[in-house]
């Protein structure tokens, strides 16, 4: 038997008629109102949140109906069901609201009270109903896109489709949190896996090409599962509250832990060490001499530069800045090719950086060539605040998935990269900007560089060099999103036993390299539908 029917029957055996206040949390101006929610049509499991949702919001609890009761939800059609039901038998003179019950997710939504009006059950007068009207039987289908097939949807998941303006926001951002949380506070593998479950979760509720409006439409779907991650969905999409993902969110520690997870060059390793050390915000971090600042030129610059560095780039500013660090590139080797990469090419108005792909023929004589040749040139201007060469494979923390062939650590499988933190003008116009004297800047450490005036904002720039064979694959994993490459090299991995990464498409089984000249090609040699950047938002 559940909480709330073993809750019901203690009530029924009473004499009292007294509603029962479910631990009241707010003030004395929400204890007017006394709630009753209509068993009829409405699951166990869901009343159960329904009253847990009724004592957030502070509010009393009767878990009968009784004369004082003030507001009735129910999730009948009309008002007339409410006041023919059996727990109406003995007040049909009684006043209230009867109200559907999304007037309690609006509530949560909304953190206080909202008007009833809007919510009110529709009446229908009795002299309109007729004894001799014959209704006839429709079936309503179970989703609202008559040709979406869950068996087609769940067969290949690269062949999703995922916008940036999909249409259950909420719902993916719970899960999207969840796993946010578990990677930033994980402590184990079981922690890791979490995060990565829940990622695949929020994916699958990204693709869905409806809007959901039924528990039973989440039921089935391939990746969201039928365990934990749906459970929170499910909450959510009935009651638009869900306590887990509230506690997880106003988590002190993970809330620090976020914050030092947007230090440029921080991972969970050493927010973890900082909050250990009793460290809880940026300022903190900024007043003590902190051994992982001085040892580390990229945190230090990361913690100087924090609000620049997480102030959101502007699709114009990209723009502006792909185009003067491109021409300044085709100065080097007029027969290079660019493309801005990133969340912009997948259709977002902002971002955290900027990457910028570059295409030119092989080298025998070192991999980073044109790249570096664009940062020494950046540097002889003085725009450059901080740079580091690396290696990667795509987007940071992208890949789990050993995708490579070739050996492990060896810098062959990984792209030549230079991560840069870059100045750009405040009024937006490099022309005037690069004739600047910039030298009084440059031996000024990172924390007086950055309380420096200056008519500049450091913002977060990656330079990626691929050869022309490399360049539709570095397109793919360098365009992202971060799950879709997951689901995509996964399905080359499971399905066709190769091999994907931004170098290249490897054969396992023929133990060959396989060409292409687009990112077309790509996709028709792995027998997947061609899906434009904006469908890639997993």
């Amino acid at each position: 038997m559940s909480i709330s029917m073993k809750k019901r029957k203690l009530h029924e055996d009473e004499d009292d008629s007294r509603p029962t206040k479910i631990v009241s949390t707010s003030s004395s101006n929400n204890n007017k109102q006394i709630i009753y929610i209509l068993p009829d049509c409405i699951g166990p499991r869901r009343l159960e949140i329904m009253e847990k949702s009724v004592d957030k919001m502070g509010l009393t609890l009767s878990t009968r109906m009784i004369a004082n009761v003030t507001h009735v939800l129910s999730e009948l059609e009309t008002k007339e069901d409410v006041l023919e039901s059996k727990e109406f038998s003995i007040f049909k003179s009684w006043k209230g609201y009867i109200l559907h019950a999304k007037w309690l997710a609006e509530c949560l939504r909304c953190h206080s009270l909202v008007s009833e009006t809007g919510f009110l059950l529709p009446s229908i007068p009795s002299h309109e109903k007729k004894a001799d009207d014959v209704v006839p039987h429709v079936e309503i289908p179970l989703y609202p896109i008559p040709e979406f097939d869950l068996k087609t949807f769940n067969e290949c998941i690269p062949e999703r489709k995922a916008i940036f303006d999909h249409q259950n926001k909420e719902i993916a951002a719970a899960l999207d949190l969840l796993s946010e949380y578990w990677e930033t506070c994980q402590q184990t593998k079981t922690d890791e896996n979490r995060a990565l479950a829940f990622a695949r979760a929020a994916a699958a509720i990204k693709c869905l090409p409806f809007k959901a409006t039924n528990s039973q439409q989440l039921k089935g779907i391939k990746g969201l599962g039928n365990g934990h991650a749906l459970r929170v969905a499910t909450q959510i999409l009935e009651s638009g509250y869900c306590p887990e993902v509230e506690e997880k969110r106003n988590d002190k520690k993970f809330l620090s832990l976020q914050i030092f997870c947007k230090v440029y060059g921080v991972g969970p390793s050493i927010a973890e060490k900082w909050y250990a050390q009793g460290l809880r915000t940026v300022e903190d971090v900024k007043k003590l001499d902190q051994q992982d600042i001085a040892n580390n030129d990229m945190i230090a610059h990361g913690v100087a530069f924090y609000d620049d560095l997480n102030r959101p780039l502007l699709r114009a500013e990209a723009e502006n800045t792909y185009k003067y660090i491109t021409d300044l590139a085709k100065l080097i080797l007029p027969s290079v090719v660019t493309s801005m990469n990133g969340g912009f090419l997948r259709g977002k108005s902002s971002g955290h950086d900027l990457d910028v792909l570059f295409s030119y023929p092989e080298r025998e004589d070192g991999d980073y060539g044109l790249i570096a040749a664009v940062l020494d040139e950046l540097n002889k201007k003085g725009l450059v605040v901080w740079s580091r060469a690396t290696h990667t494979d795509g987007p940071r923390k992208v890949i789990e998935i050993n995708s490579s062939p070739l050996s492990s650590g060896s810098t062959k499988e990984h792209l030549p990269t230079m991560m840069i933190i870059f100045k750009y003008p405040l009024d937006d116009r490099f022309d005037e900007f690069e004739r600047r004297d910039f030298s009084g800047e440059r031996n000024l450490g990172p924390f007086q560089l950055a309380n420096s005036n200056r008519q500049w904002r450091a913002v977060r720039v990656d330079l990626v060099g691929s050869t022309n064979a490399q360049y539709p694959y570095a397109q793919i994993g360098w365009t992202g999103s971060k799950q879709y490459n997951r689901s995509l090299r996964q399905y080359a991995k499971d399905s066709l036993n190769y091999s994907l990464s931004s170098m290249g498409l490897h054969d396992n089984g023929q133990n060959r390299w396989i060409a292409a000249q687009t990112e077309q090609d790509v996709f028709h040699h792995l027998k997947l539908t061609y899906r434009e950047p904006w469908e890639r938002n997993f």
